[in-house]
């Protein structure tokens, strides 16, 4: 079970509000407060805007980026602790989002090719190209682009 912690936002013009395609975005847009820059996408099917560096884990909310209102929280419910309470970071810059392994126990995978996962190194950048896959433990949630 999924439980997102952010405010509800609205989509500002990256995606047509009846059918929900993406619309790219003009020349010289920058990202905005209530602008997503991706949408990460749950295997359960949950969306959830990326506006800003966004943490997973098991129990987020005892990082001190959170408490210090660097980032936002995603609890990932794991009863098979695979997910370490401060998992994987998304890491935001302009309209680029990278992936930062915070150390976790079973670590964070990139599905890089068909088949083929490149476990990310704790505390480095793994840049995302496009849509991209991540698996935390057994977990795998799939991260989208909006813009850039």
């Amino acid at each position: 079970m999924f439980e997102l912690h952010t405010k509800p936002v609205v989509q500002r013009a990256l995606y047509c509000p009846r059918s929900g395609m993406r619309v790219p975005p003009t020349e010289g847009l920058e990202p905005t407060v209530g602008s997503p820059v991706a949408v990460a996408v749950l295997a359960h099917g949950l969306s959830i805007p990326i506006l800003g560096d966004t943490l997973f884990g098991r129990d987020p909310k005892i990082d001190h980026r959170v408490a210090g209102g660097e980032c936002k929280p995603v609890v990932i419910e794991d009863n098979g602790n695979w997910i370490s309470r401060s998992h994987v970071l998304l890491r935001v810059f302009g309209w680029q989002v990278a992936a930062i392994d915070l150390g976790s126990a079973n670590g964070t995978q990139a599905q890089v090719g068909a088949g083929t996962w490149k476990s990310l190194v704790p505390g480095l950048p793994f840049w995302l190209n496009g849509k991209q896959q991540l698996r935390l433990g057994v977990h795998k949630f799939t991260v989208h682009p909006v813009g850039g």
